[in-house]
This record gives C-alpha cells, structure tokens and sequence, in this order.
C-alpha cells in the first residue's frame, strides 16, 4: 500500500498511472516535435514563394473574398510598387 494525501492506493495502482501518464506525456512530446517540423518546413516553403512571387515583374496580389469588398492577403514588390505603397499597408484593406 502506497499513502497519499491520507488515502492510501495500492502500489500498482499508482504505477500503472504513472506508466499510463509517462505513455501520454512521450504521445504528446512527439506530436509536438511533428508540429513543430511541419511548421518548420511550412516556413521553407512560404520563403520559396515569397522568393518567386517577388523575383518576377508582374503585378502579383491576391485577396479574400469571403468579404464582399475582398481584402489584400499579399502581394508581391511590383505590385506594391505600383501601387506606391510598402506591402505592409496593402494588406488587410481592401480597394474602397
């Protein structure tokens, strides 16, 4: 018999729960680690676009329409040239 807190367990209960915890706790440090590796390799790949996107000289947007109006999601440097404006003020408005 095990005590804790004024009750008292058997032994192998608590080591089952703990081998059960430990289990848990290795189940959730790898899905952890794929998040991560997915978000890394996520992050190449934004950058491989963003590379592309910008090394043309077309005008290059893209916008959500899920909103009547649509608003700017990105763009590339040409188009924000064209515009006469950085990147970072087009986005999240839309053309009104």
């Amino acid at each position: 018999m095990c005590r804790r807190q004024f009750q008292i367990y058997p032994c192998n209960v608590i080591r089952q729960r703990t081998e059960e915890l430990w289990k848990s706790y290795q189940d959730l440090e790898g899905e952890v680690f794929e998040r991560k590796k997915a978000e890394d390799n996520a992050n190449i790949q934004y950058g491989l676009l963003r590379s592309v996107l910008n090394s043309t000289p077309d005008l290059i947007f893209y916008k959500d329409y899920r909103d009547k109006d649509g608003i700017y999601l990105g763009g590339n440097k040409a188009f924000a040239e064209f515009v006469g404006k950085p990147l970072e003020e087009i986005l999240n408005k839309n053309d009104i």
